[in-house]
């Protein structure tokens, strides 16, 4: 499983490179080796719970709390493949993909 030390930042920036819809996460880069960005919507500064899923439909990384824009991971402890992001907050839950190499 993907420890805590794979979060390398959690903050409140925003990428200015396009338009966000409301229940979308852009992985940026993807396919990505080492570092990529989740970029997201929270307006409402909701609480989420993200959960990543392997393909095989084991989630290997679970953290709560999450109250930003972005969030940053490190793939160090992934193995290559496809997974699956969800960020839950009550009724809302927002879908991503990312790949690592």
């Amino acid at each position: 499983s993907v420890s805590w030390s794979n979060i390398v930042a959690v903050d409140a920036g925003t990428f200015t490179d396009r338009i966000l819809l409301q229940d979308e996460i852009i992985v940026s880069p993807n396919p990505f080796r080492d570092v990529t960005t989740l970029r997201y919507s929270n307006p409402a500064n909701e609480e989420f719970t993200l959960y990543l899923t392997d393909s095989k439909g084991q989630t290997v990384l679970r953290m709560t709390g999450i109250r930003t824009e972005t969030l940053t991971l490190r793939g160090n402890d992934l193995t290559s493949g496809v997974y699956f992001i969800e960020l839950r907050s009550g009724n809302r839950i927002l879908k991503g993909k990312m790949i690592v190499k």
